[in-house]
Order: structure tokens, then C-alpha cells, then sequence
């Protein structure tokens, strides 16, 4: 007889359970699932991606976000507040918020604990204020700026302006940085017109095992991850199962 299990979802969202406009197959049928800061419908979900969220949410799963998006940014999807109950990793797993949206206190005494957070944030703001230099003199079609929320500094974003090959600009980049002292264990995120330089704390990984042991999950608990880039291979290695979808990133490396 099959022991009885409770079902953990732990999901990227961006091009796992929604994408972009310009992302989509032609003629497929979508749900508007997230805004931009105008309130314009901004990406979509297919008929498929909603039907897997269906099963989950029918076979009674917990389902947690696992985003780079911050909160405010988080807060602009759609798709239903009955899908994101529980807790919510953000920032590229910086951040960790409860039920009501608030900083989960025992992970911010956990990260105080672990690093230096006022000294990580003097390095971000170096390395951004670097790229913005380097920006303006070499007129590089990017945008940088440092993502922070909740008193915490998590990552430098980098955005490009170009619709077609940002990586080589990105990869350029992230040669000329390796050079600067505040570059060393700095992690990075490069996918698509999105550059991520990353603390070491934020991590999704680590913000999944944390949550994972907080929460009590039983051994014999299902434990679903779902991810689109290759950094979210470390945190879907946290789980039993790690589904990504077909052409995302992670399956354009297999092959």
C-alpha cells in the first residue's frame, strides 16, 4: 500500500509557468498571468502551463515560487492567489516572504548570521557603479542597477536594449568585471536580455534547502522543482524531480 505523501512544488516563474509575448508560439492560445508597472498585460500563459498548474493544485501541492523577479514585482502576476499560498523566495532567492508578504525573520537572522550583508552591499554598489561608468563611456546598450528590497542588497541587474544577441555584450562584461576585487564570489546569471551578478546569499538553492528543512518536509514527501535556466539546476537538484520546459534554457544545454 502506497504510503500517503504531501505534494511540494518549488517553481521559477519567467519562462517556466509564463513568458513574454515574443516568446510564444504562433497562434497558441494564452491567459494574460503578469503586468508591467502600467498595468499592461506584460507576459502569458499558454493553455499547457496552466494545465500543469491545474494538476498541482488538484492533487492538493504546496506550491512556492522561486523568482528572480522582487516582490513588487511578484505581486504583478495574475494567475491567482490560490496558486502562491505559502512562502515565496524572491531576488533570486535573497528574500524569502511568509503568507502575508512579510521578510521571513528566522531566514534574515539566518543570512545575518552566514555573511556580512553591509559588506556585500558596498560591493555591489561598486560593481554597479563600475558598469555604469563603462556604460556611459563606451555607450553599451545596457542598463544596470542594484536590486535591493527588505534593507537587503541581492544582485546587480543588467539589461539590454538589444532584441537580437545581447549575450556576447553580456559575456564582454562579465570578462572585463573578473578583473575587480569585488568581483570574487560573485555568482553569475546570464539569460536572454537578462545579467544577474549575485551575492553569494543569493542563491535559490540555498533559499530552497533552508525552506525545505523550515517547513518540516517529510522524508517521504514528493518534492517537484521546475526551472527554464541553467542556474536553476542547483535548486531543482534540492528536489526529487526537476521538470523544465522544452527549448528553455537548461534543455538547449543537453544538447
Amino acid at each position: 500500500m502506497l504510503l500517503e505523501s504531501k505534494i511540494w512544488i518549488f517553481t521559477d516563474l519567467d519562462d517556466t509557468l509564463f513568458q513574454t509575448a515574443s516568446k510564444l508560439p504562433a497562434g497558441i492560445s494564452t491567459t494574460v498571468a503578469a503586468l508591467d508597472r502600467q498595468g499592461e498585460p506584460a507576459s502569458f500563459a499558454t493553455q499547457q502551463q496552466l494545465a500543469l498548474l491545474n494538476v498541482f493544485l488538484k492533487g492538493g501541492a504546496t506550491v512556492i515560487p522561486v523568482t528572480g523577479r522582487n516582490q513588487p514585482a511578484f505581486e504583478r502576476h495574475i494567475l491567482g492567489q490560490n496558486i502562491f499560498g505559502s512562502f515565496r523566495i524572491l531576488s533570486h532567492g535573497a528574500i524569502i516572504v511568509d503568507q502575508a508578504g512579510e521578510l521571513y525573520q528566522p531566514w534574515v537572522e539566518h543570512l545575518n548570521q552566514c555573511f556580512d550583508l553591509k559588506k556585500w552591499e558596498a560591493r555591489l554598489e561598486k560593481m554597479n557603479h563600475w558598469i555604469s561608468r563603462q556604460i556611459e563611456t563606451h555607450r553599451i546598450p545596457v542598463r544596470t542597477r542594484v536590486i535591493a528590497e527588505h534593507g537587503i542588497s541581492a544582485y546587480v541587474s543588467i539589461k539590454s536594449d538589444k532584441t537580437e544577441d545581447p549575450e556576447n555584450t553580456f559575456h564582454s562584461l562579465r570578462k572585463a568585471l573578473s578583473g575587480l576585487p569585488e568581483f570574487q564570489d560573485i555568482r553569475v546569471h546570464i539569460n536572454g536580455n537578462n545579467m544577474a551578478l549575485m551575492a553569494p546569499y543569493t542563491c535559490k538553492a540555498k533559499a530552497v534547502r533552508y525552506l525545505m528543512n523550515d517547513l518540516g518536509i517529510d522524508k517521504n514527501d514528493l518534492v517537484l522543482g521546475l526551472g527554464d535556466s541553467l542556474t536553476d539546476l542547483p535548486f531543482l537538484r534540492e528536489t526529487h524531480f526537476g521538470l523544465f520546459p522544452m527549448s528553455s534554457q537548461i534543455d538547449k544545454g543537453m544538447q
